[in-house]
């Protein structure tokens, strides 16, 4: 009985350990550090503004948050927790804080022992920071204070996400999940996209929606961009957004070049560069199962657009299913790749394939049609569910499977499973749904399995999976060098072991030389030695500027983190303060300092800010220009003032002393005018400037610099 009641509170606290940590993987809240009050906070708006960096993508997310219906007062003072999810190749390279509508506190890199300490002792004396750090490859963490409690913060965080180039153009899935932490709901995100040479027209993909055209504007200040409105769920989920580009990019390079330091991008499809005209049989089974996944049309058009995008007319296609109980075949004496003959599969797809499948009966009717011919071929199957949970019924099936002659035909594995339904532990490692069974499969085909986790999109899954079926490359070497001179220090954008024939290699790297770029790709693609030399052309250059250097020093820092050795430790807080990216032992501070103050730093959200109350002024107090030398103009602008009364403007300091009286340059209509020119004795600093009316006082704050 007493082991049976340990075992039951061990259980108990291991599932609230489990619960709480999956909700801090994106979380929001709010709370009084000096007292027990705390609630669920919320974003008020969300902006994301995204620039071309070469092979990246830069992603500027501005949030504003609240307390919303907490029920705090104005006089409450409450910090602001974030917690938030990343993709692992993110490299975090800014974040700011705005202390008025106009000041902005600009993020410094400082090592995170000494940012906490400032931060926590800052909380304490209630002045302005805010604190990001990276918790683990995914995980950050964001705290800001002071918030009044009926007011909001507005931050802004800065990363790079390698993108996908194929042909003339740029793709790459989004997914925000951390904006479902909101507790009052966004309606949908604000997107803004700037283009920049080479790099122009975008449109984006919405669910299941044709991929639609962003709107034209212009602004004076930030020239002509592109503006979207993206629902909520959406932006949760995940969308696409793909990018023209001015011609085909097979292979590109893109370099910076900062005193003696030389950084570069270089890109390749895999493809062009191997036989990519070889012919191909791919047996593409859907094992699709409702209850565990997206709805069967927004699954059947994210495969559609997958295989569109990573097949070619030479590949030979052919789908199985379950209908009604039995297996159906689409295209049994195979077809080209080609868009009708996917689209008119995809069409048949969806008015005859049911709600559940059925992994041993397709897999078994699969090896039937293929022992026919004996042809080489690869099965791409789409699966889920969690029908072969138990390990012993799954070892049972592999063995059927495996002596009807699966081993012969490479399986790629996609699991679209969105519920985890039952968990077990075996041999030191942690199976859900039908893990097991569709990780031995593909071990023992040599093949590929993969699940639809870590915030990917269905459309980002599945186009990743089907570039997989042509092909896994094992052992891949990408060796660069400039023309009469070599590369070092080189990173590739994702594992060796992770390239299949579709994919683009990217490398990010130092050089020393003169252009153009050589490369030799070697590996093994199908049991085959390949060992290609081939030279980057010079009119392939990409755009490139300080980024460059950030890209590279991103997977820099992530490599130098590998070790834990205090040396290691030293050069990964040296490199990332050098080169401005957030790594694990630092931190972005930002203080209420004027030394904070960044006074060229350019806000994305004013192009758009007519269609976002959230960023707005909440009052009718002015200040040009601020921050300011040796004059500031104050101006209350207000309907129905009230010119009999005898209006006076006090200048406090940060400390709420009074340190100046100031009376009306000019009373007009609509509004009251106060100028203010400090003495040589007022120090540098943040000022209040508070008027009082018949209904309210206002209030701003002002910057001498």
């Amino acid at each position: 009985m007493k082991n049976r009641i340990l075992f039951s509170l061990i259980y108990v606290v291991a599932i609230c350990l489990y619960s709480s940590s999956v909700w801090a993987l994106n979380s929001l809240t709010v709370a009084d550090p000096r007292g027990f009050i705390n609630g669920k906070g919320s974003i008020d708006s969300a902006t994301l503004a995204i620039r071309p960096k070469g092979a990246f993508l830069e992603h500027s997310l501005y949030l504003n948050f609240s307390a919303k219906s907490l029920n705090f007062k104005k006089t409450d003072t409450v910090e602001v927790v974030f917690n938030f999810e990343l993709p692992e190749n993110a490299i975090v390279t800014d974040s700011w804080l705005w202390l008025t509508n106009e000041i902005i506190l600009k993020g410094r890199l400082l090592d995170v022992w000494t940012a906490t300490g400032i931060y926590e002792d800052i909380v304490r004396r209630r002045r302005d920071p805010s604190l990001l750090k990276r918790i683990s490859a995914t995980q950050y963490e964001l705290r800001i204070f002071p918030m009044a409690g009926t007011d909001y913060r507005k931050v802004k965080i800065n990363y790079l996400l390698p993108a996908t180039i194929n042909g003339d153009q740029m793709s790459q899935g989004i997914a925000l999940p951390f904006l479902q932490a909101s507790k009052v709901p966004l309606a949908e995100i604000q997107l803004i996209y700037f283009p920049t040479e080479k790099f122009l027209t975008p449109n984006i993909s919405l669910g299941l929606a044709s991929a639609a055209e962003m709107w034209v504007r212009t602004d004076p200040a930030a020239g002509q961009y592109y503006y979207k409105t993206v629902p909520i769920k959406e932006a949760i989920n995940g969308f696409g957004l793909t990018i023209q580009m001015d011609k085909n990019y097979y292979s590109f390079y893109s370099v910076f070049n900062i005193g003696k330091d030389n950084y570069y991008q270089i890109g390749l499809k895999l493809d062009s560069a191997l036989d990519s005209a070889q012919t191909k049989k791919i047996l593409i089974i859907l094992d699709y199962y409702s209850s565990f996944s997206n709805s069967l049309q927004e699954v059947l058009s994210s495969l559609e657009k997958a295989l569109n995008q990573n097949l070619a007319e030479q590949h030979l296609i052919s789908f199985l299913f379950l209908a009604d109980l039995s297996v159906s075949h689409i295209y049994p004496e195979w077809k080209s790749a080609n868009q009708e003959n996917i689209q008119n599969a995809m069409a048949e797809l969806k008015n005859k394939m049911g709600n559940a499948g059925s992994t041993i009966q397709l897999l078994n009717s699969g090896l039937e049609f293929l022992n026919k011919s004996n042809d080489p071929a690869n099965i791409f199957l789409i699966t889920g569910g969690n029908s072969y949970a138990d390990w012993q019924i799954s070892n049972t099936v592999i063995q059927l499977l495996t002596a009807r002659g699966l081993e012969k035909y490479p399986l790629t594995i996609a699991d679209i499973s969105t519920r985890v339904a039952s968990c077990y532990w075996l041999n030191n490692i942690y199976y859900c749904n039908n893990h097991y069974l569709n990780s031995n499969l593909a071990n023992i085909t040599g093949g590929t399995y993969s699940r639809l986790e870590g915030g990917k999109t269905v459309q980002s899954f599945l186009n990743q999976m089907a570039g997989k079926t042509r092909g896994n490359i094992l052992n891949l070497d990408f060796y660069t060098r400039p023309d009469q001179g070599f590369c070092f220090n080189r990173y590739l954008s994702k594992s060796i072991v992770e390239y299949s024939l579709g994919d683009y290699v990217i490398q990010v790297g130092k050089y020393n030389g003169t252009l153009p770029f050589k490369a030799e790709l070697s590996g093994i693609l199908d049991a085959r030695l390949f060992h290609i030399p081939l030279e980057i052309p010079l009119e392939n250059e990409l755009p490139s500027d300080p980024a460059t250097r950030q890209c590279w020093a991103g997977y820099h820092i992530r490599e130098l983190e590998k070790s834990n050795a205090n040396i290691a430790i030293t050069n990964i807080i040296n490199s990332s303060q050098e080169y401005r990216v957030l790594s694990k032992y630092t931190a972005f501070l930002c203080l209420e300092d004027t030394s904070y103050f960044c006074l060229n730093c350019v806000d994305d959200t004013k192009v758009i800010s007519s269609n976002d109350d959230a960023v707005k002024d909440s009052t009718e107090l002015y200040a040009q220009p601020n921050p300011f030398t040796d004059r500031v103009d104050i101006i209350l602008r207000q309907g129905g003032l009230d010119h009999s009364n005898p209006w006076q403007l006090s200048i406090l300091d940060i400390n709420g002393n009074l340190k100046e009286i100031l009376r009306p340059v000019s009373v007009e209509e609509h509004q009251v005018r106060f100028v203010w020119e400090p003495d040589s004795s007022i120090p540098q600093g943040i000022y209040h400037a508070v008027i009082r009316t018949d209904t309210k006082i206002h209030q701003i704050r002002l910057v001498k610099i």
